[in-house]
């Protein structure tokens, strides 16, 4: 548990200095959203899809095995909304750069769920 809570205080500190760094580097704008409204319509419905899928799997799974660990479905949820949010940045709002910090937030947030699955005891 001990090796968990250190990990985690370890990826906390890089993605704050790296997602300081990206911001200054590549002078990431976060305050404005140049969206069109078609790609900001596009994108919360890939997302509520990505959200209900997520619900079902999670109740499926749940009720069929009472032992079911939830984080084994929230790891490919949150994987998905940072792939979809990065896509749709990159796709549609490309000059505000802020795709980047969003798929280095997913490589943060994907090593730290990994290494949890790692130290799991099952």
């Amino acid at each position: 548990m001990d090796n968990i809570i250190l990990f985690g205080i370890i990826l906390i500190i890089l993605s704050v200095i790296g997602g300081i760094f990206l911001e200054k580097r590549f002078k990431i704008k976060r305050k404005t959203n140049e969206m069109s409204p078609f790609a900001k319509r596009l994108q919360f419905i890939l997302l509520a899809v990505i959200y209900l899928a997520f619900i079902i799997v999670s109740i499926r799974l749940i009720s069929n095995d009472a032992e079911f660990n939830v984080l084994f479905t929230m790891l490919p949820f949150f994987f998905a909304i940072s792939i979809v949010r990065g896509f749709m940045e990159w796709k549609y709002n490309r000059k505000a750069k802020r795709w980047i910090s969003e798929i280095f937030g997913t490589f943060i947030f994907t090593t730290f769920f990994l290494i949890i699955l790692y130290f799991q005891s099952f």
